[in-house]
């Protein structure tokens, strides 16, 4: 019985032409989490971006609010140029409790776009 509910489940998406990668899914086979769980790299919390104080200068600062941290001014990561990031976007900046140093926007981040109006 659940094998017929799962081949039922795959025609219908078949026909309505969804697939995992629209839901933001990988295939389980493709998952690594051994090796997700070994990287160590640092954890980044997104962020908006909501004012640049002094923009085309050297001496440029970014305001980012962070939903349950606050606002903070930043400034950017080294490979990041001015011109990639602008008022109102998402960015991604290093994790606030992790951090040893200045906070930087360490990655512009594309605008959120919930998956059920994109199914739509």
């Amino acid at each position: 019985m659940e094998g017929e509910i799962k081949d039922l489940n795959q025609k219908i998406d078949k026909l309505m032409g969804i697939k995992e990668s629209d839901l933001g899914l990988s295939h389980p086979t493709q998952w690594k989490v051994q090796e997700d769980a070994r990287n160590k790299e640092q954890r980044l919390i997104v962020g908006r971006l909501t004012q640049i104080i002094n923009p085309n200068t050297p001496e440029a600062k970014y305001i980012v609010s962070f939903k349950h941290y606050g606002k903070y001014v930043v400034g950017l990561d080294k490979d990041l140029a001015a011109t990639d990031v602008e008022e109102g976007m998402r960015v991604g900046c290093e994790d606030i409790h992790t951090i040893q140093s200045k906070i930087s926007i360490k990655l512009p981040l594309p605008p959120r776009i919930d998956p059920t109006v994109t199914m739509m």
